[in-house]
């Protein structure tokens, strides 16, 4: 008896779920206005390197306003007035940041440095669609002047390592050493 060719099913290969994947991509792809083609294949090209850098920017726009922020507080010794609802959310973010243990306790400087923190930490969370569009608009050329370049060196040094030495020598014609 034969199986019934519906029942068997075969797996398709990963070079065939590539190709599919290409295929869907680049149906997608013809659908864009001409002015993102060029962008959208650099991006088909090194998905992994664009969302890395996506990220790796985003953060920074995060963490360098934050701590510039805190800074320009600490030095103006003033703060902007914002509303109280962004101002808790930014105390609490502190208050899980920084251990308790590590402030004095009822210390006037400590409060001033969480307010101040707090106050940094309601404006980045306020510029957030700025940052975003900034990290989109920048990913391009940072991820072809940086990450892409550091990746292909990586993986060339790792391609490198893993292939034997070519001396000349065929080791498996070597007459073989008998044991003792």
């Amino acid at each position: 008896m034969e199986p019934d060719e519906k029942a068997i099913r075969v797996k398709p290969t990963a070079e065939e779920r590539a190709v599919k994947s290409r295929q869907r991509l680049k149906r997608i792809l013809d659908k864009l206005p001409a002015s993102m083609r060029p962008h959208a294949e650099r991006l088909m090209n090194a998905p992994g390197s664009y969302v890395f850098t996506f990220l790796l920017i985003h953060e920074v726009t995060a963490v360098a306003p934050l701590f510039g922020l805190m800074w320009l507080f600490q030095v103006t010794d003033w703060m902007p007035p914002l509303p109280e609802g962004l101002i808790e959310a930014g105390k609490e973010f502190y208050s899980k940041a920084i251990p308790q243990s590590s402030l004095p306790e009822g210390s006037e400087s400590a409060a001033k440095l969480i307010l101040q923190g707090a106050t940094a930490f309601a404006i980045v969370k306020m510029i957030l669609p700025l940052r975003v569009a900034f990290s989109l608009l920048v990913t391009p050329w940072f991820a072809r002047r940086s990450v892409i370049p550091v990746v292909n060196r990586i993986q060339m040094v790792i391609d490198t390592l893993s292939k034997p030495k070519k001396s000349g020598i065929d080791f498996d014609k070597l007459p073989s050493r008998k044991s003792r």
